[in-house]
């Protein structure tokens, strides 16, 4: 749609290679960590590099096809990306006193004050998340339409619009 062509001589060259690495995270031979720790030291100009670049211009351009044509798969992601926003703001109003910056000269300091952000952040949620759940069940008055929608972005933030079954093919 925006990228231009795919580059199909790019991907036919190393498909070898990528079947391999796939092949080796879906077995369990190797981490997917340390493959992205390797893939890491990769040139861009790595023909690997730039098959897997190719190949994720794909995935994304199937993507963009299934959310224009899967209305609720565009309600899922905009709900995970609300969610997303809401924790930011959340994280914001949290940390308001410094105006969202670390200002912490070193960076274990900043990385323990980001955590402490977190970890506030992951209580209040949770919180919110048990009390409002516990509300919503104990209100003999609600009806049961409004309790499904009061309850529905009650629930722990999510990770955004995650497609389980698209795989691979590893043939």
């Amino acid at each position: 749609m925006n990228g231009g062509t795919i580059n199909v001589k790019a991907i036919e060259d190393d498909w070898k290679e990528v079947l391999h690495l796939a092949a080796s995270i879906r077995t369990g031979t190797v981490n997917a960590s340390v493959m992205l720790k390797m893939l890491a030291g990769y040139t861009r100009q790595h023909s690997f590099s730039r098959a897997s670049r190719e190949i994720g211009r794909v995935e994304r351009f199937l993507f963009m096809l299934d959310w224009l044509n899967d209305i609720d798969l565009r309600r899922r992601t905009n709900a995970n990306f609300n969610k997303g926003e809401a924790r930011n703001s959340l994280a914001r109003a949290v940390f308001f006193n410094r105006l969202g910056e670390l200002r912490d000269c070193t960076f274990e300091n900043q990385r323990h004050r980001a955590s402490g952000l977190n970890l506030v952040s992951a209580a209040i949620i949770l919180w919110n998340t048990v009390y409002l759940g516990s509300s919503g069940r104990s209100s003999s008055t609600t009806r049961p339409r409004h309790r499904r929608r009061i309850a529905q972005p009650c629930g722990a933030l999510g990770l955004g619009a995650h497609q389980p079954h698209r795989r691979l093919p590893l043939e």
